[in-house]
This record gives structure tokens, C-alpha cells and sequence, in this order.
């Protein structure tokens, strides 16, 4: 992974494997109750799918994420066609929640 020097992608999903209850976020979203929280998604994302991203979502919503914001672009992974549309919605989100 650039900028983490001597931990590679392999180290990564290792680390992961080691610790799934960990790893889980939608286990720690009672951390955002009463707090902002903007999930973002492509539906063409092959790394992170939309649908893989929804029990995070409903998980937010549930614990009471207070604004809760899910976004979903035309995109892949990276935004790739979207990028200057993804850094406005962004940008502008965290002006409004973000204070």
C-alpha cells in the first residue's frame, strides 16, 4: 500500500482475516448516533459493491447517525468519471454537517 512502508495489500486482508468481528464496521456505528455521517457508493464499484455498503447504511440509520447521508454515484471504485462531481458532493456535505 503506498505510503505504509513494509505493509502490503496482503498484510492488509491478513490483518482483516485475523479479526472479522473487528473488522466489522456496521458493529460500531452506535458511535454516530447524534453525529453526521455520509456513506458514499458506486454502483459500478467491483472493489466495494453498492449492496455490500447497505447493511452499513441501514446500520447508521439505526443507530441513529442524525444527519445520515448515503450517495450513490455513477461510478467505479475510485470515482474515476465522477470526480469532480464526488469532491463537490463531499465538499459541500462537510460544510453543511461538519462544523
Amino acid at each position: 500500500m503506498p505510503g505504509l512502508k513494509n505493509y502490503s495489500v496482503a498484510d492488509l486482508f491478513t490483518e482483516i482475516a485475523s479479526d472479522v468481528e473487528f473488522a466489522d464496521v456496521t458493529r460500531r456505528m452506535a458511535a454516530f448516533k447524534g453525529r453526521p455521517l455520509m456513506i458514499v457508493s458506486g454502483d459500478k464499484d467491483g472493489t466495494t459493491s453498492h449492496s455490500s455498503q447497505l447493511p452499513l447504511v441501514a446500520a447508521g440509520k439505526k443507530a441513529g447517525a442524525d444527519p445520515m447521508t448515503h450517495v450513490v454515484f455513477d461510478g467505479d471504485h475510485s470515482f474515476s468519471w465522477r470526480r469532480i462531481e464526488f469532491s463537490e458532493v463531499v465538499v459541500n456535505w462537510m460544510s453543511e454537517n461538519c462544523r
